[in-house]
């Protein structure tokens, strides 16, 4: 097997497990976290709302809940999940809001075109995926050289340095990041870099 069929697979094992354990519980999951979830995408908001007709990425969008927020803004607003079961929880949330599309992808390969989105979301998704360094480094090739990425770094799994030492390994410019006791993640406001 050849180097890049090699990284395509790597990890797949447990990305199955995760998926699967997502697509199970897809229900469950939503109505255990929806209240939590809705605190960091309202934090995320703040520190970094899509402009009036920006297509924005919602990375791990799960039911959705983000992503409808960004559909009020955004001129598109697209999510990306690995899960079937919760992706169809979004897109049943999303029936009224004609500017929202799902996809089913791994986080770690997008099939996005480069530079497609002004801003980019990554809230509670890094934790869950075997290489959170080639996600960062999707995100990255996926948003405009002027865009912005907001990453979510679950605070049990990520401390803050290590969550600034992934931004920078993986090229990013830290702008913001945010540590709030009412918040089970970090959430970091960053600048891809390209070479400056």
């Amino acid at each position: 097997m050849g180097h890049l069929s090699r990284s395509l697979h790597s990890g797949w094992p447990e990305k199955r497990r995760i998926r699967d354990v997502y697509n199970a519980s897809a229900d469950v999951y939503d109505e255990a976290y929806e209240l939590e979830q809705a605190a960091k995408h309202q934090a995320a908001l703040k520190l970094a709302p899509p402009n009036k007709g920006e297509v924005a990425l919602d990375l791990g969008c799960g039911p959705g809940h983000l992503l409808r927020l960004l559909a009020v803004e955004a001129e598109l607003a697209v999510g990306a999940d690995l899960s079937m079961q919760l992706l169809k929880l979004a897109a049943r949330r999303a029936d009224t809001q004609r500017n929202i599309a799902l996809v089913c992808c791994d986080a770690e390969y997008l099939p996005f075109t480069p530079r497609t989105f002004q801003t980019a979301y990554a809230v509670t998704v890094l934790q869950n995926l075997p290489s959170p360094e080639r996600c960062l480094r999707e995100a990255r090739s996926v948003v405009s050289t002027s865009g912005k990425v907001i990453v979510g770094f679950l605070k049990k799994s990520f401390q803050r340095r290590d969550a600034k030492e992934l931004l920078d390994s993986t090229g990013f410019r830290l702008e913001a990041l945010v540590e709030s006791t009412d918040l089970k993640d970090l959430l970091a406001v960053c600048a891809p870099t390209f070479g400056d």
